[in-house]
């Protein structure tokens, strides 16, 4: 059985899809999921998106699913090994990797990735310091990135 769960954020309503009680999929406001998929806010994607848009979490806690190649497992390693507030280019991803000529195939795998802002593809920009194009579009980029920078500096209050 699918669970959606949705969080509001500056960016919009960002939905997670949970199915056997992992995330298999983050969607943006723009994308549709099928009419099937019961709903419960009360799962742990919700608050921590919560956490992470008022600067109180870098780095989430929640049950994932990824598929995909063993590369694909490299460079989502490498972009969750980007600092909080920070970028890296395709290239130096692509190295982080293991892979230091792979950089067109880091962007597929950004450009693909199931679970944007989890794993922070809005962290990885061009060679040039350009941003980039970005799934969720370039406004929800900058905002991800402005957010991260203007945070980066403030510690975290822990309880």
């Amino acid at each position: 059985m699918k669970i959606a769960c949705h969080a509001d954020t500056p960016i919009g309503i960002l939905t997670a899809i949970y199915e056997d009680g992992r995330i298999h999929r983050v969607l943006f406001p723009d994308e549709a999921y099928a009419a099937d998929v019961e709903t419960d806010e009360t799962l742990p994607f919700k608050q921590q998106m919560e956490e992470y848009f008022d600067g109180q979490r870098r780095m989430f806690e929640l049950p994932l699913y990824l598929s995909g190649t063993r590369f694909k497992h490299e460079v989502y390693a490498a972009v969750l090994s980007i600092p909080y507030g920070k970028t890296a280019t395709y290239s130096e991803v692509a190295l982080m990797a293991g892979h230091p000529r792979a950089m067109r195939a880091v962007g597929n795998v950004m450009r693909d990735t199931p679970l944007p802002i989890v794993i922070p593809c809005h962290r990885v920009v061009h060679q040039s310091k350009s941003k980039g194009a970005y799934r969720g579009g370039m406004d929800s980029k900058n905002i991800l990135l402005d957010m991260e920078r203007r945070y980066a500096e403030k510690e975290i209050p822990t309880e």
